[in-house]
């Protein structure tokens, strides 16, 4: 219909108010019904903005061909006004074929950061990253994290190669918060399937290098995009604002959760030398230096800002360095359980000194007197160790690890 003149009189029979809903035609399978009258509100929303927020607001979906019209439909009202039916599409992609909704939500989300809604294009953002636990056990895989998109994690991923960066630069605080606060509901919901180790699959097992993630691209895990986002809007923040930099990473420090702990070591990497303070407390922190779940990050430290700690930390970590592992007695016998045979006398000394040769190895230009000598001693006997680092895993795609030196640092 090309007259808008009925739009007034069906909108007060609640004709707008009953979109077809999904047709089960076989078990499993599903037709998807177009909707005319949802079109024709469409082509004329301009004109009638507030009938179109009753219909968004009132409207309770699953079919993605009526939500797809709403979209269409917010599109051509006023920005103010699409910015109050957000929270409609938290509804909808919780619906059972919302898989590739995210995609469709792109252009409303490029109509809302054009008209300055930032605000609300990030609420649209977090509605889209919030992670859920699969419906089935038999989805759980050793392959996958233990959470899920409630649309494929495909088109979240493709979601957020369109509005990740232009939403950091705008507000980067805005989108960290939304990360940070979907980490936290992974965490919880991690819990309830495995209260003992939830904390060490969300944040080690899971993601053992912080700067890339074992799952390709096109098949990007739910908790590895969560990661990646948390970590590039924290990097985005300190690059931006120091001050709101340094509250995330001061209270990400003293995190309960390893996952929060281990990205602020990584993030200091790169920015420490803006936060002194923080940078002398992360250094200072001895388990980070012994704990295998930090040691990564720690080592990261070492190597970028060990240049930027004062002479007394770096006297402190030297001395740590050559007084071993606390734990070598541990560590010795895992290392014989691994081989399969008993602990001997030999195993402690060796797990010492190949410890402090790597560690006192990636120092080096830093180390005098009784330090340079043992590290001398102990290459005579091992060799130079190698402490190229090396990605464990395939990097990452959309945003990528900010890298811990600049351009013009790496060309020299």
């Amino acid at each position: 219909m090309d007259n808008p003149a009925w739009i007034i009189p069906l909108f007060g029979t609640g004709f707008f108010f009953t979109p077809p809903d999904p047709i089960e035609v076989k078990p499993g399978s599903f037709q998807l019904p177009g909707w005319p009258a949802g079109e024709y509100l469409a082509r004329f929303a301009n004109q009638y903005e507030d009938i179109v927020a009753a219909v968004v607001r009132s409207i309770r979906t699953e079919n993605w061909r009526v939500q797809e019209i709403l979209v269409d439909a917010m599109l051509k009202i006023s920005p103010a006004k699409t910015a109050e039916l957000i929270p409609a599409i938290d509804t909808w992609l919780s619906g059972r074929f919302s898989d590739m909704l995210p995609n469709r939500l792109i252009p409303l989300a490029d109509y809302l950061l054009e008209n300055g809604l930032v605000d609300s294009a990030i609420q649209m953002l977090e509605y889209v990253i919030r992670p859920v636990l699969p419906p089935t056990q038999s989805e759980y895989s050793k392959y996958r994290s233990a959470v899920r998109f409630r649309s494929d994690h495909y088109w979240v991923s493709e979601y957020l190669d369109e509005q990740f960066t232009n939403l950091v630069r705008r507000n980067p605080v805005g989108v960290t918060s939304s990360f940070d606060r979907q980490i936290n509901h992974t965490i919880d919901l991690c819990k309830q399937l495995n209260p003992e180790d939830a904390e060490l699959q969300v944040g080690y097992y899971w993601r053992m290098d912080i700067s890339n993630r074992l799952s390709e691209r096109s098949d990007a895990d739910a908790l590895d995009i969560l990661i990646d986002g948390l970590r590039n809007g924290l990097a985005g923040v300190c690059k931006q604002n120091i001050e709101e930099g340094r509250t995330f990473l001061t209270a990400y420090l003293i995190s309960e959760h390893i996952i929060f702990k281990r990205i602020a070591l990584y993030t200091l990497r790169a920015f420490g030398q803006n936060f002194p303070e923080l940078l002398t407390q992360a250094l200072l922190h001895q388990k980070y230096l012994e704990d295998y779940k930090y040691d990564d990050e720690y080592q990261g430290l070492l190597r970028d800002q060990f240049l930027n700690a004062s002479e007394e930390v770096r006297l402190q970590v030297i001395s740590w360095i050559l007084s071993g592992p606390t734990d070598v007695d541990t560590r010795a016998i895992h290392h014989a359980q691994w081989q399969n045979r008993d602990v001997n006398e030999d195993d402690q000394r060796k797990i010492q000194d190949q410890w402090q040769l790597f560690n006192l190895e990636i120092i080096r230009d830093f180390l005098t007197g009784e330090a340079l000598s043992r590290l001398n001693e102990l290459t005579a006997i091992y060799g130079i160790p190698d402490i190229t680092e090396r990605p464990r895993i395939v990097t990452t795609s959309w945003g990528g690890a900010p890298s811990p030196l600049s351009a013009e640092e790496l060309s020299q």
